[in-house]
């Protein structure tokens, strides 16, 4: 708009300077001609004078060739720069105020314009040309000189164009300089007119360029006194609601991408293109790709046969479509997929959402439940069917007999006590809401507690003739929540000597650095295989059955070792090989 209308003005400004060039190149002319004119009729006056003062009829009756006196006498009669020349009736000259001789040579003056105008008939003839004998430009004015109407000779009269051409040359050059003089002032004014005009846009454009590159960024324009305030006044308001607009939707978008980012499932948005235009940091781990800035082919992310079967669905029937996905490599996941197609918006645009939801743990537990179900089941109907055929055994008349009552008494009573120990064990587990805060605190020394537990399964260790070596001098008077490190303490000595052959070796060791109070129990029994090593800790996992009934255990005692230490914010770690023994350490926090 701005161009087409500078465009506009310019060829306006163009046309007028053609107008004012072909008027001033009129007006030159026509006033040269004027000039031109008033010569001819100045001569013509000074021939009307010279006839009345020479008989130009006897000069060419007595054909005075020769005669430089008379040529002299007529030069005196003359202006500087004229010239006078009589020819006679045979166009020959006869008399010429420049040299005579040479001009009588120089032939018949028949064809020159202002000779021939009077030969023609007219009573004046006149031209502006060159000289063919002098070379020079002149004004030339012819008169016939008659006798009895009859033309006998012509006389004529020049002036050098010279001698008049400066008057002509100082009105063209005051005219140039007028014409020109007019055109750079209009040139100047619509210059000024343009720039006048164009000033909103000198301000408002870049402006809205840098609103363009960067909305956030607010520039009001201050003018006090101008035509083109209410212009200002309007832009500025554009402006401000514009930065307004602009800053709320990058609170949006910010919020938007805090959500996305922090979000526990994975969104992707799949244009038409088959573009991912936006995706979370949780999609990318979900599916286990490295992160790609968008945009890019959903198929760079999405690779499971499954879950591309599930998105061309969607794009192709236009329907949602909802699935648990198992992947498999690298890792093993169980996730919810679900891709909902919207329609197209305003633009024409459809979308597909995609949202992935990890069941990997959901989907762990409830097998290790299952497990835990299946495990606790057989535990328990284990030592009840033995007290039941022991009781069925008494009761049909074996306990007539002393010796056969106490053997199967003594069986029962410690099914009995087995099924009491995995019953609490089993309620142990299942506290899965206690923390450190909510139960009140009882605090013994760590001696102690080694001590009680030591004499508690005393009875065991001499059976088996174990060798327990104990290392606590720099911390036995050291206490601690008993509450939470007793179930410690004696689940790890339990599985140490129960799963340590006979006259072996156990080692209990605990110690304290500034962070951190260490407890280590170190035996060398069966071991743990390293597949068993990555679920021993496990609530719900049992290593092998057979193995742990023989051997006397429950299958749940590292289960709730790894319970209390969440609960006091500690970490466990295990070194064990086939064979060669098993060495546990616990770190709990000073703190």
């Amino acid at each position: 708009m701005k161009n087409r209308a500078t465009v506009k003005i310019m060829g306006l400004f163009l046309c007028f300077t053609l107008v004012c060039i072909l008027g001033a190149q009129w007006l030159n002319h026509s006033l040269h001609q004027e000039m031109i004119k008033q010569q001819v009729t100045k001569l013509d006056r000074e021939l009307e004078l010279l006839e009345k003062n020479i008989d130009f009829k006897e000069i060419i009756a007595n054909d005075q060739v020769s005669n430089l006196t008379e040529s002299q006498t007529l030069k005196k009669a003359l202006g500087a720069k004229e010239r006078l020349t009589v020819i006679s009736q045979t166009m020959q000259v006869v008399v010429d105020t420049e040299n005579t001789k040479k001009i009588v040579a120089s032939g018949s003056r028949k064809q020159r314009p202002e000779v021939a105008a009077v030969t023609s008939g007219k009573s004046l003839g006149y031209a502006l040309r060159n000289s063919t004998t002098i070379g020079e430009k002149l004004l030339y004015v012819a008169k016939p000189i008659k006798i009895n109407g009859k033309i006998i000779g012509i006389v004529r009269i020049s002036e050098k164009y010279s001698g008049f051409s400066e008057g002509a040359k100082k009105l063209e050059t005051t005219l140039l300089l007028f014409v020109g003089s007019l055109l750079l002032l209009l040139f100047l004014f619509l210059s000024l007119l343009i720039y006048q005009r164009n000033e909103p846009m000198r301000k408002l454009i870049p402006l809205f360029d840098e609103l363009s590159k960067d909305p956030t960024k607010r520039q009001l324009i201050v003018e006090d006194a101008t035509d083109w305030l209410p212009l200002y006044d309007s832009a500025n308001q554009l402006m401000k609601e514009t930065h307004t607009l602009s800053s709320l939707q990058s609170a949006s978008e910010m919020k938007l991408r805090f959500f996305l980012e922090n979000l526990a499932i994975g969104v992707v948005m799949i244009n038409e293109e088959a573009q991912v235009t936006t995706i979370n940091p949780k999609c990318f781990e979900l599916l286990q790709e490295e992160a790609i800035k968008p945009p890019f082919h959903y198929q760079e992310i999405i690779k499971n046969p499954q879950i591309l079967q599930l998105l061309h669905q969607s794009r192709n029937q236009k329907q949602d479509q909802h699935e648990e996905v198992r992947i498999i490599r690298p890792q093993s996941k169980d996730l919810d997929v679900l891709f909902r197609y919207l329609k197209p918006n305003d633009q024409g645009q459809s979308l597909i959402i995609g949202i992935f939801y990890d069941l990997s743990q959901i989907r762990q537990l409830e097998r290790m439940q299952q497990d835990f179900v299946a495990n606790v089941s057989h535990e328990l109907k284990t030592p009840v069917t033995s007290i039941l055929g022991f009781t069925e055994t008494l009761l049909d008349g074996a306990q007539a007999e002393p010796e056969i009552r106490q053997e199967f008494l003594t069986i029962i009573q410690k099914e009995a006590g087995r099924l009491q120990e995995m019953i609490q064990k089993i309620l142990l587990l299942s506290r899965n809401g206690d923390t450190f805060e909510d139960i009140e605190e009882e605090v013994l020394s760590i001696a102690d507690i080694l001590k009680t537990e030591l004499d508690f399964y005393q009875q065991k260790i001499e059976e088996k003739s174990l060798v327990i070596e104990c290392d606590n001098k720099l911390v036995k008077d050291r206490l601690l929540p008993a509450r939470y490190v007793q179930p410690i303490i004696k689940n790890l000595l339990e599985n140490a000597i129960y799963y340590t052959e006979n006259q072996g070796k156990i080692k209990i060791k605990l110690t304290q650095t500034a962070e951190n109070f260490c407890f280590s129990v170190q035996d060398n029994g069966v071991g743990i295989s390293e597949k068993d090593q990555e679920r021993i800790f496990e609530r719900f996992y049992r290593v092998s059955r057979s193995r742990n009934r023989n051997a006397g255990g429950s299958g749940l005692g590292l289960a709730i070792v790894k319970h209390y230490v969440d609960l006091l914010k500690g970490q466990i770690e295990i070194e064990s090989r086939l064979g060669l023994g098993t060495t546990i350490k616990v770190r709990i926090p000073v703190q």
